[in-house]
């Protein structure tokens, strides 16, 4: 009886499409390094292809101008982010995943050096009309999602808050700030991220009065709507 050979075995040739997807990551990856390394202005095509390990031409056959190229990479990280989010409240020990903690969670995301990549595009967009282009749909989609992902985590704090899409956009908004004035001003924003964490714990908590584990508020949220 012949055996089939799966395609992923070692030694197996890859498809086209496999190898599209391997140059995409690497040009992807080599950028997203390159902007947090040196920065926009120093970051090149010739150094992103230099790190990625292909050609000029490969860049730009999957990505025509530097601003897609960017865009993409953007895209790229905040999906990373938003599944590292997810992914690590989810991992927090039972009792452990409340509000305070959710707003911990998030503050130390925006204070990282990967979310301090897509905040300097921001400020380049401003002068750079084909990289606002390329920016917009990205960022919009972004924030549906999170949007989306709010109320998955928080079911019982989003049904109570009337404006739920708008609230998340000023939590967003407002972090952004912090941190960007932060780059100017230094560390003097303690005062007014305590109001935001207050205003945070205030929406997460309505419909429970505590700040209890919010798992089990979405496990509630989840009976209420089959009974």
């Amino acid at each position: 009886m012949a055996l089939s050979i799966p395609s992923t075995v070692p030694g197996a040739r890859r498809s086209q499409q496999e190898r599209r997807d391997e140059t995409q990551r690497k040009l992807l990856d080599a950028t997203l390094q390159c902007l947090e390394e040196l920065g926009h202005a120093r970051t090149t095509t010739t150094e992103i292809v230099r790190m990625a390990g292909v050609s000029q031409g490969a860049l730009f056959t999957h990505y025509p101008t530097k601003a897609a190229l960017l865009a993409a990479a953007v895209e790229r990280l905040f999906s990373e982010l938003v599944r590292g989010y997810q992914q690590g409240f989810a991992a927090l020990p039972r009792g452990d995943a409340t509000a305070d903690v959710a707003f911990e969670l998030l503050w130390g995301l925006f204070n990282g050096p990967r979310l301090a990549v897509a905040f300097e595009l921001y400020v380049v967009a401003r002068t750079d009309p084909a990289l606002q282009r390329s920016l917009q749909p990205v960022v919009r989609q972004h924030r549906a999602t999170l949007v989306e992902a709010a109320r998955e985590l928080f079911p019982v704090g989003a049904a109570n808050i009337p404006d739920c899409e708008a609230w998340v956009d000023l939590l967003m908004c407002a972090m952004e700030g912090l941190v960007i004035e932060g780059y100017g001003a230094g560390p003097v924003n303690g005062p007014a991220l305590a109001v935001l964490r207050r205003l945070m714990l205030s929406a997460l908590t309505q419909g429970t009065g505590t700040d209890r584990d919010l798992r089990e508020s979405r496990h509630g949220a989840a009976r209420e709507n089959r009974s």
